[in-house]
Order: C-alpha cells, then structure tokens, then sequence
C-alpha cells in the first residue's frame, strides 16, 4: 500500500489565499473611506450656488457613489463568507476542492478589481467636477466638521 504525501506546495497556496482574503478585507476598508471621502466633497457645496448642469452632475454623482458603496457592503459581508468557506482546506480538516472552489475565489477578486476601478474612475470625474465648480469662481466650499 502507497501513502501519498501531502502536496504541500498547494497548502501553502491555500494559506496564502487566507491571508489574501484577509488583506481584502482592508481593501474594503480603504473603498469605504473613498466613499466617506466622495460624499464629503459632493457635500461641500451648496446647491443653491449651482448651476442647473452641475446640480444634475451632482446628483448623478451621489447615485453613482450609492451604487458603489451597496458593491462595497456586499463585498464587505462576501469577504467573511468566503473566509470561513476556505477554512476547511486550510490546515488538517481537509476537504476536497472542486470548481465551485475557483468560482468563489474568482468572483470576488474580479468584484474587488471591478470596485476598485470603478471607485477610481468616480475619483478622477469628481475631481474633474470639482475643480469645475471652483474654476467658476462664484462658488467656495462650505466647509463642515464631520
């Protein structure tokens, strides 16, 4: 009778990946600091001091950020989830992995790059709108202690 030995390459993948998860979880956590970040500057300017196009601009973006911060909770409670789905391969409780394995680990690092592109993007147009609105020179931003 043959022992095999234990693939101890793919252990170590899986317990790199744990502590993957576990980074993503702070990735999460800079994403929901973007938003904070975002609805602070959307707050920053009084609406009566708009203009009707930056008014509808303003409004677009808060949807857009809303959006993005639903994907970032989702993600937030996907995170865990997953974690305690891997927890099984890790060390000596073995588990047999099989496709649904991958497709986990696939749709949320895609989710997690999707979320951040997306939140980079949001960056760089709200920038863009805000240098617009302080370019005009009539308006200054209200500034809030939050």
């Amino acid at each position: 009778m043959n022992k095999l030995t234990p693939d101890t390459g793919l252990e170590d993948e899986i317990q790199e990946l744990y502590i993957l998860a576990g980074q993503w979880m702070k990735d999460v956590c800079f994403m929901e600091d973007e938003i904070r970040f975002f609805n602070n500057i959307l707050c920053k300017y009084n609406n009566a001091e708009l203009t009707p196009d930056m008014m509808i601009k303003k409004e677009e973006f808060e949807q857009e950020v809303s959006k993005q911060a639903k994907k970032i909770d989702s993600l937030k409670s996907d995170i865990p989830a997953f974690l305690v789905f891997l927890k099984p391969f890790v060390g000596n409780e073995k588990e047999a992995m099989n496709l649904h394995f991958i497709e986990k680990y696939s749709e949320l690092a895609s989710g997690l790059t999707e979320a951040m592109n997306a939140l980079k993007a949001t960056k760089n147009k709200l920038f863009t709108y805000a240098e617009r609105i302080m370019a005009s020179g009539k308006i200054i931003p209200v500034l809030k202690d939050n």
